[in-house]
């Protein structure tokens, strides 16, 4: 009886602490949408620029000179860190029903290139509606907003 109860004891003070440290679904990243990881998939064997097309096509940015300026960074930015590899969803943030924001590390052989995509969903799809990419990470939420990173390819 007595291991009984040291049992059920030891259970009521850990499960609590256990409970605590999984992850929170609501905080974890979504999926990104087909949009933005389809051009990270394209970005694979493709030059910056038709990645910068597969993001913009069918949205607003769509033909837009300064999307495309974008093009140019990437470009710098392999030539600094070396060929493209893969990305992680830092954080995504649900603004609304139809909108959403994702936040990613896009990573290179030897360094890290940081986005910013709000996505838009239309009758059609998810558009992006604006992206920003950086060397620094400032355009990242701050560190206590933000789940532990899930890894993509």
């Amino acid at each position: 009886m007595r291991k009984f109860v040291l049992c059920l004891f030891c259970a009521l003070l850990i499960a609590p602490v256990a409970l605590a440290q999984t992850s929170d679904p609501n905080n974890a990243p979504a999926a990104l949408p087909p949009v933005i990881s389809d051009g990270l998939t394209l970005y694979k064997t493709h030059a910056p620029d038709a990645v910068i097309t597969a993001w913009t096509q069918g949205g607003p940015l769509e033909g837009n000179k300064d999307a495309y300026a974008q093009a140019g960074l990437m470009y710098q930015v392999q030539n600094l860190y070396g060929v493209y590899q893969g990305y992680e969803v830092v954080v995504s943030q649900t603004l609304s029903q139809r909108t959403e924001v994702f936040y990613l590390v896009m990573h290179y052989e030897k360094g890290p290139l940081f986005a910013k995509f709000v996505v838009y969903k239309t009758r059609t799809g998810w558009v992006v509606t604006s992206f920003n990419l950086s060397k620094e990470d400032t355009i990242l939420p701050q560190p206590d907003m933000m789940p532990p990173p899930q890894a993509n390819q």
